[in-house]
C-alpha cells in the first residue's frame, strides 16, 4: 500500500509542517477500514522525524529526487519501506530502506532466524533475518526499456534499536551476504546516510518512481506483477463487480503494455467472485452488436483499426443506459517540461547529458531511416549516420563505441533543432533504438492526455469531469461524501455550480491519487476554491449591494463603503460581481483582519446587513465575520492564489484542502450553517 510518493523537497516540507503522518494515517485507514493503533501512530511519526532528518541533512541533495513510503502486510507484521530513486546518467538507482520497528534483537539458534521485541508489551517473537528476507524478496522489474539498467540497493534499518554486543545480529552470517543487504542500527545512521547520499545527489527520481514495479500481490493464476496502469484499472472493474454495477470497460492496449495479464488478473477476480462476465482480447474478433447487455464486458483493441468499433460501443451502451470507461493501458512515466527530444536521445545513446528519457513526438520528430538515401534535406533538422563503432552488445545490453565517437555522434545531432533523421549501420542498436522510439510515443501520448484534464482551471475541469458525473453511482458517492462532512443544510444552501466544483474536485483527487500522487494537483485546489468564491460572493457582495439598494434606492453607491463600489468617474457606481475576490471581505465589511485596518463605517452598514438578512445569529455578527474573515484568508492564502499562480501543489496539499474546506473541518460548510440564505 502505497502512504505518500512524492519528490524528497515536498516530503521535507511536509514532515517539517507534521502534515505527512496525519496524511499517512488516513491513506491507511481509508484503506484498511480500520483505525491506527496509538502506539502505532507514534512509532509513525518518530520513524518519518529521522528519515526527514536524515534526508535533509544530505550534503549536496537533489530536491527533484523521488521518495516512497510503502507500507507492507504479510503474516501479521506491518513493514515500512522507504524507496528513494534518482537517476545517474542513464541508470535508474533505487534504494530501499526497510524501517524495522524493533527495541530489541538477539539471534536465534536458527540460522535464518531471529528474536525481536516491538516494545508493546507482547514479549519476544521470532521471525527470518533482516538480510535474508530482503535477498529473499527483492523482486523488482524495471518497466523502462528492457537493456536499460536498474542499481537497486536495500538497507534494513532499526530506527529503534542500538547496537551491541548482544544485539549483534550480524555475527553468524556470511559476510557476501550482510555486505549486500546490511543491517544498519539507530546508532549507525552515519553507514545509512552513506547509502542515501548515493542516490540523493542526483535528480530525476519521479521517473524512476514511475518506471519501478513495486513487490505485488501474486495470483494464484499467474507470478506477475501489476504495474499502476494495470492496478488502477483493476481495482475498478473490481469494485463493479463486488457491488454487482454494470459497465463497460474500453481499454486501448498497444503491444507489449500487459493487456493479457490484465485480463487475467480480471478473470481470476471474477471466478473468485463466481460472476460471468465477458473478456475480449485485442487479438479477437470483436463484435459491439453482440455484446451482452446485462454483463460487465472488458474489451481490449490496438487502437489502431478499431476506432469506428470504439465509438459503436459507446454509442450502444449509451442506448442502453450502459456506462462505459475508456481508458489506455500503458507504463506511467514522467512528462518533460520542455518536450525536447535532442535530451531524450542524447540520454538514450549515453552520448550526452540530457536529463529528461521522454518527449513530446509531435514537436520533435526523431525519425530512423533504412538507408542513408532516405534522409532528407530539411532546414532545421539533423541527417545523422551512427556508425558501427557504436553498437548494442547484445549480451550485455550496453550501448559500447569510444568516448570519441559519441562525442561525434553527440554534436552533429546537437544540429537538430527541429528534429533528427538517422542512419545506424549496427542492427542491435537500431533495433533497439526503433523500439525505444516507440514506446516512449506511446507513453507521451497516453500519459499527455491524463494529464491534460488534471492540469485545469475550475470550470475547465468541471466541463472536463461532466461525463463521469452524469453517472449516477458516482455523482451520489461523492455527493453523499460532501454531505457526510459539511452536512444536509450547508449542502442545500449550495449553487448548483458550486456542487458541481466540488464534486469535480472531489472526483479529480480521488482519480489522481488512485492513479499517480506524483502528479500537479494545482486544478482540484482551485476547483473547490471557485465554490468558496462563489457562495461567499454571492452573499457578502451581490447580496450586500442589492441590500444597500433597497434601503438607500439611488443614493446606495454613496453611502456604500468604499470597498463596494467605483469612483473614477463622474458618479459612484457599484463594482460589478466579476471583480470580488476573496481578498475583499475584510475590507467591504469593515472588520477587517488580525485585528487590523477596521472601518467603524463600513463595519456598521455590514453589520445592519447581518442583522437584517445575512446571520441566523446577529448578536454575535463580529465575531462570526471575524472567524469566517480567517476561514477565507487561509483558504485564499495557502490554496487559492498558490494553485492559480501555478505553483505546483503536491497531494497532501490537495488534500488539506479539501478536508479543510469540504472535508473533516469543513470550514465552508460552518460558514453556511451560520447564513440565513
Amino acid at each position: 500500500m502505497i502512504l505518500y510518493e512524492n519528490t524528497v523537497k515536498n516530503f521535507i516540507n511536509a514532515a517539517n509542517n507534521r502534515s505527512l503522518v496525519k496524511y499517512m494515517i488516513d491513506e491507511y485507514e481509508t484503506a484498511t477500514g480500520s483505525q491506527i493503533t496509538p502506539f502505532l501512530k507514534l512509532k509513525w511519526k518518530y520513524m518519518m522525524n529521522i528519515a526527514a532528518q536524515l534526508i535533509s541533512s544530505t550534503h549536496g541533495m537533489n530536491s527533484e529526487c523521488g521518495i516512497r513510503i510503502d507500507l507492507l502486510s504479510a503474516s501479521g507484521f506491518q513493514e515500512v519501506h522507504l524507496i528513494l530513486a534518482s537517476k545517474d546518467g542513464n541508470k535508474n538507482k533505487v534504494l530501499f530502506v526497510d524501517m524495522i520497528p524493533w527495541e530489541d534483537v538477539r539471534l536465534s539458534e536458527e540460522a535464518d532466524m531471529v528474536y525481536f521485541d516491538e516494545g508493546i508489551g507482547a514479549g519476544e517473537k521470532k521471525t527470518i533475518h533482516p538480510s535474508f528476507k530482503m535477498a529473499a524478496s527483492i523482486n523488482f522489474k524495471s518497466s523502462g526499456v528492457e537493456s536499460e539498467s536498474m542499481d537497486v540497493k536495500t538497507v534494513a534499518f532499526l530506527y529503534d534499536c542500538e547496537y551491541t554486543h548482544e544485539r549483534d545480529i550480524i555475527t553468524r552470517y556470511r559476510r557476501e551476504l550482510t555486505d549486500k543487504y546490511p543491517v544498519c542500527y539507530i546508532d549507525q545512521i552515519n553507514k545509512l546516510a552513506e547509502y542515501v547520499k548515493e542516490i540523493l545527489t542526483h535528480g530525476g527520481g519521479t521517473e524512476v518512481l514511475r518506471r519501478l514495479k513495486l513487490i505485488g500481490t501474486r495470483t494464484e493464476n499467474n507470478n506477475n506483477l501489476m504495474y499502476p496502469a494495470q492496478k488502477m484499472i483493476f481495482s475498478t472493474v473490481k469494485n463493479h463487480l463486488e457491488k454487482d454495477e454494470l459497465a463497460w470497460f474500453v481499454i486501448q492496449n498497444p503491444s507489449g503494455t500487459g493487456g493479457s495479464t490484465l485480463l487475467d488478473e480480471i478473470a481470476s477476480e471474477a471466478e473468485k467472485q463466481n460472476k460471468d462476465i465477458l473478456l475480449i482480447d485485442k487479438d479477437e474478433e470483436a463484435d459491439p452488436e453482440d455484446f451482452p447487455k446485462d454483463k460487465i464486458v472488458v474489451w481490449m483493441y490496438d487502437g489502431l483499426d478499431d476506432e469506428e468499433q470504439v465509438r459503436s460501443v459507446c454509442r450502444i451502451a449509451e442506448e442502453n443506459n450502459i456506462f462505459v470507461y475508456k481508458l489506455k493501458l500503458d507504463e506511467t512515466v514522467g512528462l518533460p517540461d520542455g518536450g525536447k527530444g535532442l535530451n531524450w536521445i542524447e540520454r538514450y545513446l549515453d552520448i550526452g547529458n540530457g536529463e529528461k528519457l521522454e518527449w513530446n513526438p509531435q514537436e520533435y520528430p526523431i525519425v530512423i531511416v533504412d538507408s542513408p538515401e532516405d534522409m532528407p534535406d530539411r532546414d532545421g533538422y539533423a541527417n545523422v549516420i551512427i556508425r558501427d563503432n557504436i553498437y548494442l552488445d547484445r549480451a550485455t545490453g550496453e550501448i559500447c563505441g569510444s568516448k570519441a565517437a559519441r562525442k561525434a555522434v553527440y554534436r552533429e545531432i546537437s544540429k537538430g533543432r527541429n528534429g533528427v533523421y538517422l542512419y545506424i549501420q549496427d542492427q542491435a542498436l537500431k533495433e533497439y533504438l526503433k523500439k525505444g522510439i516507440q514506446d516512449a510515443k506511446n507513453k507521451y501520448n497516453w500519459l499527455k492526455e491524463y494529464i491534460d484534464v488534471y492540469s485545469m482551471d475550475g470550470e475547465q475541469l468541471e466541463t472536463a469531469q461532466k461525463e463521469k458525473l452524469s453517472n449516477e453511482s458516482i455523482n451520489k458517492k461523492y455527493t453523499d461524501m460532501a454531505i457526510g462532512y459539511m452536512g444536509r443544510s450547508a449542502w442545500d444552501k449550495l449553487e448548483l455550480q458550486s456542487k458541481n466544483w466540488i464534486l469535480s474536485g472531489l472526483l479529480a483527487y480521488h482519480d489522481m491519487k488512485k492513479y499517480d500522487q506524483l502528479l500537479d494537483f494545482s486544478g482540484v485546489c482551485i476547483s473547490i476554491c471557485k465554490a468558496v468564491e462563489l457562495e461567499t460572493g454571492n452573499r457578502f457582495f451581490s447580496r450586500y449591494k442589492q441590500y444597500l439598494t433597497d434601503r438607500y434606492g439611488d443614493e446606495a453607491p454613496d453611502r456604500a463603503p468604499y470597498a463596494l463600489v467605483d469612483d473614477k468617474g463622474r458618479e459612484k457606481v457599484f463594482l460589478d460581481d466579476s471583480t470580488f475576490s476573496l481578498g475583499k471581505i475584510p475590507y467591504l465589511t469593515g472588520a477587517g483582519k488580525d485585528g487590523k485596518d477596521f472601518n467603524r463605517y463600513a463595519w456598521n452598514e455590514f453589520e445592519a446587513y447581518c442583522r437584517d438578512e445575512l446571520l441566523i445569529k446577529p448578536e454575535i455578527s463580529r465575531d462570526t465575520i471575524d472567524e469566517h474573515i480567517g476561514y477565507t484568508e487561509k483558504i485564499r492564502l495557502d490554496f487559492r492564489n498558490q494553485a492559480a499562480h501555478r505553483i505546483s501543489m503536491d497531494v497532501i496539499q490537495a488534500k488539506e484542502c479539501i478536508d479543510y474546506v469540504v472535508g473533516i473541518m469543513h470550514r465552508l460548510g460552518i460558514m453556511l450553517d451560520a447564513y440565513r440564505f
